[in-house]
Parts: structure tokens; sequence; C-alpha cells
């Protein structure tokens, strides 16, 4: 009787060790160019980078950024997310975010980003150093932009029992803020097909 448990509580202890050893490879550091195991036919951290760095690159041959004798001021809008499929759906700011970090470490004062999320905070500084409560080394006025970056999002899904398949189309502008005109557009296409679907947040 005892022999025949110890031997069920050493089975069961080596299969609990064989599968927590299995779980722990399971997880770690991935290149966020390479698609992971989880799968999913969405956006990856990969398509998010191929995608900034494509914009990037083509955003900054355009005249109005290549030819301009000073660096246009940008302001950022949010991104249309048309993802028909909610379980495919991106942060689309993401993409802004990236972008401008890019560009600001790429573009090397070529173009300037408007801070417009922290406006408010920025108004009331500048109050503030108006007032003569804080300090300052020179009046400025808030800067207007001479560009909004913006863009959307839009897919083509469909299920059947074979599977799943995502196509979508990321497509970003540059928009004149005083005569509405885009002097830069560019697209991004991807589609990706799963025997099953993975949820994106």
């Amino acid at each position: 009787m005892n022999l025949r448990f110890l031997t069920c509580l050493a089975a069961l202890a080596a299969v609990l060790v064989t599968g927590c050893g299995e779980r722990s490879q399971s997880y770690g550091r991935v290149d966020p160019d390479h698609d992971d195991v989880v799968g999913g036919t969405g956006t990856e951290s990969g398509d998010v980078r191929a995608m900034c760095d494509q914009f990037c690159r083509t955003i900054l041959e355009v005249e109005e950024v290549a030819g301009a004798a000073k660096a246009p001021r940008v302001a950022l809008l949010s991104v249309d997310n048309r993802v028909n499929d909610v379980t495919q759906r991106i942060d689309a700011d993401l993409l802004l975010t990236k972008m401008r970090a890019q560009l600001n470490q790429s573009a090397r004062g070529r173009l300037r980003f408007l801070d417009r999320a922290n406006v408010d905070a920025i108004r009331r500084e500048k109050e503030a150093m108006d007032r003569g409560e804080v300090t300052r080394s020179s009046a400025k006025a808030l800067s207007g932009a001479d560009f909004f970056m913006t863009g959307e999002i839009r897919s083509l899904s469909k299920t059947s029992e074979a599977g799943q398949s995502t196509y979508l189309v990321y497509a970003f502008r540059l928009v004149d803020s005083q005569s509405s005109e885009i002097v830069w557009e560019d697209l991004y296409e991807q589609k990706r097909v799963a025997e099953r679907g993975a949820v994106y947040r």
C-alpha cells in the first residue's frame, strides 16, 4: 500500500516537474520584428515597425518637408480605426507615437512636432510666466501647426471552418492646416491567415 502510494506520488511529481519545465520555456523575450507563437491575423509588432520605417522614410522625401526653408510644425490627430473585427483592433495612436519618436530621431530637425496632448499645462505655464510667477528666458507664443498628421485603418475579414483571414490597409497622410491639401500619403497593406484568431489589445 505504501509502496503503491509512493510510486503514484513520484509519478505525479515527475508530471508536475515536466509540465512546469515546459511552461517556463514558453515565456521570454521575442524579437519584435518576428511573429510570435500566439498567432492571429491582426497587426503584429513587426508590422508596426515595418510600417513606421516605410512611412518615416517617404515622409522625409516629400518636397514640402525636404525642400522647406524652415522646419514645418506638425500636430498629430487621432487615427480613424475602422477595423470591423473588434478582436483585431490595434491601439491606433501607437502608430503615431512611434512615427513621431522615430522622426524626431531621424529627421535631424527637418520636422517639429507640437505637443497638443499637454497644451493645457503648457498654456497654464505660459500664463504663470506672463504674470511673473515663474521665470522665463524669452517670450514665446504657442506655435501653430503647418501640417496635421493623421490616418485611417480599414479591414476585410472572413471566417470559416478552415480558419480566419484578415486583410488590413493602413493609410496615413500629412494635411496642410491652411489649405486642407494632402501633401503626403502612404499605404501599408497586410493579409494574414490562421486556423484560429487571437484577441489584440
